[in-house]
């Protein structure tokens, strides 16, 4: 189980992905929530977006401290997270680049070139 700043859970689930997906949207959310509350309150001369980056950047920070805590505890399952963790992002980030892996195709063994 993963905690997000703010007290939210986050159950780990045995489908990596799903619990990836899952983590990311609660961290996108409840950061959205305390940016909005902070830039309400007028307690800082930063605009929205600032305010939001820093408390994604926060989560990330809370986050990582548990994984390190983890890894002291079961260094297998934390080396799992961390490695499908990266992997995943690596997968968004092409998918956003819009980055298409080149398509080869298996020579037919009968083939003469």
């Amino acid at each position: 189980m993963i905690t997000l700043k703010n007290g939210i859970e986050i159950q780990y689930n045995e489908d990596f992905d799903v619990f990836f997906q899952v983590l990311l949207e609660k961290v996108v959310i409840e950061s959205r929530k305390e940016a909005e509350k902070q830039y309400n309150r007028n307690d800082s001369d930063s605009s929205f977006k600032e305010i939001f980056l820093k408390e994604l950047m926060d989560n990330a920070i809370y986050i990582s401290h548990q994984l390190f805590d983890i890894s002291k505890k079961n260094r297998k399952f934390a080396e799992f997270v961390m490695t499908g963790f990266l992997f995943n992002s690596i997968i968004i980030s092409m998918a956003q680049s819009g980055f298409e892996p080149p398509k080869y195709e298996k020579e037919e063994k009968d083939s003469i070139h």
